[in-house]
């Protein structure tokens, strides 16, 4: 994994912290909008319910929404710990639908971290300038890259 730790770190910021008011921003944006289904169970969350990294911060030091999902409870995120998930055909579509939802808020922390995607992607801010199925489809399939190459 320490290969791929190092292909994946000159892709982002290794700098980027596990900053706290990200995450909460995000859980507001969440709750405000609806979107509060468990990522893995598609059960509600209810009341303070955490955020979890789908590829995990300890390997993907990485806070943009598209890494952070609603999950039921603090004892799920225990679970997974820093182990990925089984990424079957519900999840890729829970994932899908979660940026895809995502992409319809007018949110400054979302369009930051498309802007930043973007740029470490394809040098330029094209990303940003895509339909959002387009874009659904370019930031999952960088998402289920990643996974491939931390599962190997």
């Amino acid at each position: 994994r320490e290969n791929v730790f190092d292909d994946l770190s000159s892709l982002f910021d290794l700098k980027e912290t596990r900053d706290q008011n990200t995450i909460l921003h995000y859980k507001n944006v969440y709750r405000k909008h609806g979107l509060t289904k468990c990522i893995y169970s598609d059960v509600p969350c209810s009341g303070e319910f955490p955020l979890d990294h789908l590829l995990p911060y300890s390997f993907f030091p990485n806070n943009s929404f598209w890494n952070l999902y609603p999950i039921r409870d603090t004892s799920l995120n225990s679970k997974k710990s820093n182990h990925l998930p089984e990424l079957d055909d519900t999840l890729t579509q829970r994932i899908k639908s979660h940026i895809d939802k995502c992409l319809d808020f007018e949110d400054a922390f979302i369009q930051r971290d498309i802007r930043k995607l973007s740029y470490k992607l394809t040098s330029s801010d094209t990303i940003l300038k895509a339909a959002n199925t387009e874009k659904v489809e370019i930031i999952s399939n960088h998402i289920f890259n990643n996974f491939s190459k931390l599962k190997n």
